[in-house]
């Protein structure tokens, strides 16, 4: 299953930045732990790779909840980073 993330970014001095993403998961049986990466491809740009094989908050079965998660853990406004608000998380078909 692959998903059209978006959402808007907020800095400490109210600067916004809109991102999209195509987010999907590969699996391989053949990997350690729970044989999982999460792929990001923000839109007209790079590809992002994110080893998940030993986190335990992953469930195949739960993959939105894990993207909002990511997000608002990544994007938590905490510290100086940015803040994520208005996040939105779309099944889209496979190609």
């Amino acid at each position: 299953m692959k998903y059209e993330l978006c959402f808007t970014c907020v800095s400490t001095d109210g600067e916004r930045e809109t991102m999209n993403y195509n987010v999907w998961f590969s699996y391989d049986p053949d990997q350690y732990g729970n044989g999982t990466m999460m792929i990001c491809k923000k839109k007209d740009s790079r590809t992002e790779y994110y080893d998940i094989r030993y986190n335990r908050d992953y469930h195949k079965n739960e993959q939105m909840q894990f993207i909002l998660n990511w997000v608002l853990n990544t994007w938590s406004g905490e510290r100086g980073s940015w803040r994520a608000t208005e996040v939105s998380i779309k099944e889209v078909a496979d190609e």
